[in-house]
């Protein structure tokens, strides 16, 4: 008898033991997926600013660009005012 409480406990033990691992295991696997969500909402986030610095980049260049046709149109007037001509692209 005393034999075949010393198996039913080992018995006890092992399952008891099965189960905290399982446990361990599906926590670990938390954790990596949350690991993995963050990894992709940062990428998200750095696409996203990166989108948005090329638009200003180009913004910005477009409308220098149009200053700088602007000054060159006002500079070409103001020179060839007096013979009447204008500067042409």
């Amino acid at each position: 008898m005393k034999t075949s409480l010393k198996k039913l406990r080992s018995f006890a033990a092992h399952g008891q033991e099965r189960k905290e691992r399982s446990h361990h295991h599906s926590l670990v696997l938390n954790e990596f997926e949350r690991a993995t969500q963050d990894m992709h909402d940062m990428k998200d986030c750095y696409d996203r600013l990166l989108s948005a610095s090329a638009a200003t980049a180009n913004s910005i260049y477009e409308s220098l660009e149009e200053m700088g046709d602007c000054l060159l149109e006002k500079t070409a007037l103001s020179d060839d005012e007096e013979s009447g001509t204008y500067m042409k692209r």
